[in-house]
């Protein structure tokens, strides 16, 4: 318990530190734009791109296809806490957090792509399981970068991103198996034999395996090794930690090696539909419409869950006692120790309920393509459904933090008066107590 709240204080005191996008992460939607377009003209433009890059065979995919799946999953996954796991089930309260979790990352948001999919794609039925399989893939690297933009809870987001990347390996296969065989009606690649679903199965859980099982199990072995490793005794780095420097090297190194990956899978997909992408370019267009609804709605739900639907539900949260600075920064004041440093409030704390929203809001595009490309194939229009996605996620997660700093003020607000309401009840029976004593 007191690990976590020592994490926690540390990201309360980065938290309000000026945070922006790299160079790379700013513009990849442009990035993504470019290696569509790239893939598109080779495919096109040089007949036999699509079949060199169709040679060999790795778990259902190209050997180029598997090799740019692995350089892009497995530096994504450095990032990932999974050493701090053993903090989150530390503290009783954070079970709460961890129930919104799992009821927004792996039921609702699922359920808005796919009632969205069928919504605005009720006669593209291939075009609506790879939006599918978009929305079970849940966020677990990127999503932290939103998450500190918009000034929330980073410490308890990176622990959550942790559990639900382990979850996924568990979970990926059996829901996307849930949503497109059972309540998709089968699939568009097989029949409603048990068969069909058992090889469907395999091949999603073969793949899922393979592309984040084994990524994120040298991540980890990469994070417990390397960050207990002094580096060259550069001057730079001399009163730095192995922590630090492995946390500095991650981002220099890790970050567009990640990129590359990304955008090699996009122009590889694209070769392979070089002819079928202009046929479908209505296709495109068509899948970036559901997307687009899916972020704002997912976001906005989830704040207005925390906002309206958990006060009404009973249900109340430990929020730290704070008073406002002149710069509008938190501060922990404790100006009697006999008062608790947290209070009871209402309303969940504007940091905490962020970070579920852009939690439940962003998804994991680089599992969806490869599950895609591997059960499906390169050239199909699942695969051509996945890749669109982070073409459309950067603009809008952009804008999503825009709103979130909007309302943070209000949320503030409430949770201020909400202490200063519970302090008042407090002095009060504390005033009672005392001249009941005298």
């Amino acid at each position: 318990m007191e690990d976590l709240e020592k994490h926690s204080q540390c990201s309360e005191q980065i938290i309000h530190e000026p945070v922006t996008l790299g160079f790379l992460e700013r513009y990849l939607a442009i990035w993504v734009f470019l290696s569509m377009v790239v893939g598109v003209l080779i495919g096109y433009f040089v007949p036999n791109a699509s079949t060199a890059l169709e040679a060999g065979e790795f778990c259902g995919v190209s050997g180029p296809m598997a090799a740019a799946l692995m350089v892009m999953m497995y530096p994504i996954l450095i990032d990932v806490e999974f050493e701090s796991l053993p903090r989150l089930f530390s503290h009783r309260d954070i079970w709460k957090e961890i129930a919104i979790n799992l009821v927004f990352n792996w039921i609702l948001s699922p359920m808005i792509m796919f009632g969205l999919s069928w919504a605005l794609l009720p006669d593209q039925p291939e075009l609506r399981e790879g939006l599918i399989l978009v929305g079970i893939a849940r966020c677990i690297a990127m999503v932290l970068i939103w998450v500190k933009l918009a000034h929330a809870d980073s410490s308890l987001g990176a622990l959550l991103l942790a559990m639900n990347a382990l979850l996924q390996i568990a979970l990926y296969a059996p829901v996307s198996i849930l949503f497109i065989q059972v309540f998709h009606g089968g699939g568009s690649d097989a029949t409603a034999s048990s068969v069909s679903t058992a090889e469907a199965y395999k091949t999603t859980a073969g793949s899922v395996g393979v592309f984040l099982g084994i990524p994120l199990g040298l991540a980890a072995l990469t994070r417990v090794v390397f960050r207990r490793i002094r580096f060259l005794p550069l001057k730079r780095w001399q009163n730095k930690t192995p922590e630090e420097v492995f946390d500095i090297v991650g981002k220099l190194v890790m970050s567009p090696m990640s990129l590359i990956g990304l955008l090699a899978t996009i122009i590889i997909l694209f070769v392979a539909q070089g002819h079928q992408v202009i046929k479908r370019i209505t296709s495109v267009l068509r899948v970036v419409a559901p997307m687009s609804l899916y972020f704002p709605l997912t976001f906005m739900g989830t704040l207005y869950f925390c906002w309206k639907v958990l006060p009404l539900l009973g249900v109340t949260f430990d929020v730290a006692r704070t008073l406002e600075n002149k710069s509008n920064h938190r501060e922990d004041i404790v100006a009697d120790q006999k008062l608790p440093e947290t209070i009871k409030c209402r309303h969940m704390s504007y940091d905490r309920a962020a970070m579920h929203a852009f939690l439940a809001a962003s998804n994991n595009f680089e599992l969806a393509i490869a599950v895609a490309a591997a059960r499906y194939g390169s050239d199909s229009k699942q695969s051509l459904a996945t890749s669109v996605g982070p073409l459309v996620e950067v603009p809008l997660m952009l804008g999503l933090v825009r709103v979130a700093e909007w309302y943070r003020k209000r949320w503030e607000d409430v949770n201020k008066e909400e202490q200063q309401e519970e302090l008042r009840q407090q002095d009060t029976l504390e005033s009672e107590r005392t001249l009941h004593e005298n």
